[in-house]
């Protein structure tokens, strides 16, 4: 089973890890390369902590921060692949998907423009206190309710 997932995930980029074994665990979505767009700030050194934003067309942005460029890039992607397959969050919390995964995941299917930018980088103590403002200012997704 696993070398069936492996063959499915290898041209996506990110590979994930398929909640225990089982019916389950064979992907029946995957998403391709592109999915999103990319944008990187000038002035951003991926390999340093940072802010970035989600937007998605028509429906409005959030603002995260990373200590690791793997987060934005990679488990957000991982996360919108679980609610495609019908996978649990985390064993403990098998409902527990963001608003924003359950956005990425309905503009995914509605075909809408979903763009990753990495827009700054910031000093690791200031992380908290620079997110908090980019989303007073423009963080409309930073919500735990949907209606998806």
């Amino acid at each position: 089973m696993q070398s069936v997932l492996a063959a499915l995930l290898a041209n996506r980029g990110p590979k994930i890890v398929a909640p225990s074994t089982g019916p389950k665990a064979v992907p029946t979505a995957i998403l391709k390369p592109g999915w999103y767009n990319y944008i990187v700030a000038e002035t951003v050194d991926e390999a340093l902590p940072g802010i970035y934003e989600w937007r998605i067309d028509g429906v409005g942005t959030y603002i995260g921060k990373y200590t690791s460029i793997r987060r934005p890039k990679v488990e957000y992607s991982n996360n919108v692949l679980k609610i495609l397959n019908g996978w649990p969050y985390r064993p403990q919390k098998p409902d527990s998907f963001r608003r924003i995964h359950r956005e990425l995941v309905a503009a995914h299917r509605e075909g809408r423009g979903i763009t990753l930018t990495i827009l700054e980088n910031v000093e690791p103590s200031l992380l908290t206190k620079r997110e908090r403002e980019l989303i007073a200012e423009r963080g409309t997704l930073n919500g735990q309710t949907t209606a998806h």
